[in-house]
């Protein structure tokens, strides 16, 4: 498994590589900067890289990501692929204690950039330190199975008549053993449910840090984003969770592998 120092340098690289590849496109999130700004902001980002020593940590194809300038040739495949890192960073510090796990739910995960400035990050006066609640091993590879069958979902994709045939959850346990049942939220428990239940004897994947799969039951059962089928959400909804998914996947695969991150597998 990584060290703490590990993950922390893989979630801010992956901040500054989001940032940087986003400088190939013209139009951007929240604004349309000329190309002038944009090249700027490449010369700022890669200060920032070499000053905090991220070419220690990164990979030779992120590293000729920051020192390529905008419009240089760069595989624009390859920078819509770090543009899609974004999502693996609250992950990456929930691992290590110092974010909630984060919800599937399509919206935007929270902007990082203060989080980091704060903290000084890789800077003489860094104070991003372990807060002495990380997750233990075993609720991170909780939490792994998890991503991994919200992976696996949205690569079954929307509109599909077998879901709407088959009870997703029953698919899966088909698929993966009867286990895998204990991935899913459990129906609200009854007064006296409740009132005999056992918390001290709770096992890491009862956890609150680690939200389980919500599943609807009518008109079929399948994961549920805010209520909703994922089999019938929004086409933008659906493309933000696949995204969202994939890295996060991607991001346990690599918190207790040991490849590099892009070299992550992330089966499904």
């Amino acid at each position: 498994m990584r060290t703490f120092n590990e993950i922390v340098d893989r979630a801010f690289l992956n901040l500054i590589l989001n940032d940087r590849a986003w400088q190939e496109f013209e139009r951007q999130p929240f604004e349309t900067p000329s190309k002038k700004k944009r090249q700027e902001s490449v010369k700022k980002l890669r200060e920032v890289f070499y000053s905090r020593n991220m070419e220690s940590v990164a990979t030779e194809i992120e590293k000729k990501m920051i020192d390529t300038d905008i419009n240089g040739g760069f595989d624009k495949a390859t920078a819509v692929r770090m543009v899609h890192y974004y999502p693996s960073i609250p992950v990456l510090l929930w691992s290590v204690g110092l974010h909630a796990f984060p919800k599937y739910d399509g919206e935007f995960t929270g902007d990082f950039h203060p989080f980091f400035a704060e903290k000084e990050y890789r800077t003489e006066n860094n104070t991003l330190v372990p807060a002495g609640n990380e997750p233990t091993l075993e609720q991170i590879e909780f939490a792994l199975e998890i991503t991994m069958l919200w992976h696996w979902r949205t690569i079954e994709g929307t509109n599909n008549p077998h879901i709407v045939k088959n009870p997703v959850d029953k698919t899966i346990i088909k698929i993966f053993g009867k286990d895998y049942r204990k991935y899913f939220e459990k129906p609200p428990q009854n007064f006296l449910t409740s009132l005999f239940s056992l918390p001290n004897n709770a096992t890491p994947e009862d956890s609150n840090v680690i939200p389980k799969i919500p599943l609807t039951k009518s008109p079929y059962v399948d994961f549920a984003v805010n209520g909703t089928p994922y089999n019938e959400l929004d086409s933008s909804i659906a493309r933000n969770l696949s995204t969202s998914a994939q890295e996060r996947h991607r991001a346990l695969e690599w918190v207790i592998g040991e490849e590099d991150w892009q070299n992550t597998a992330m089966d499904t």
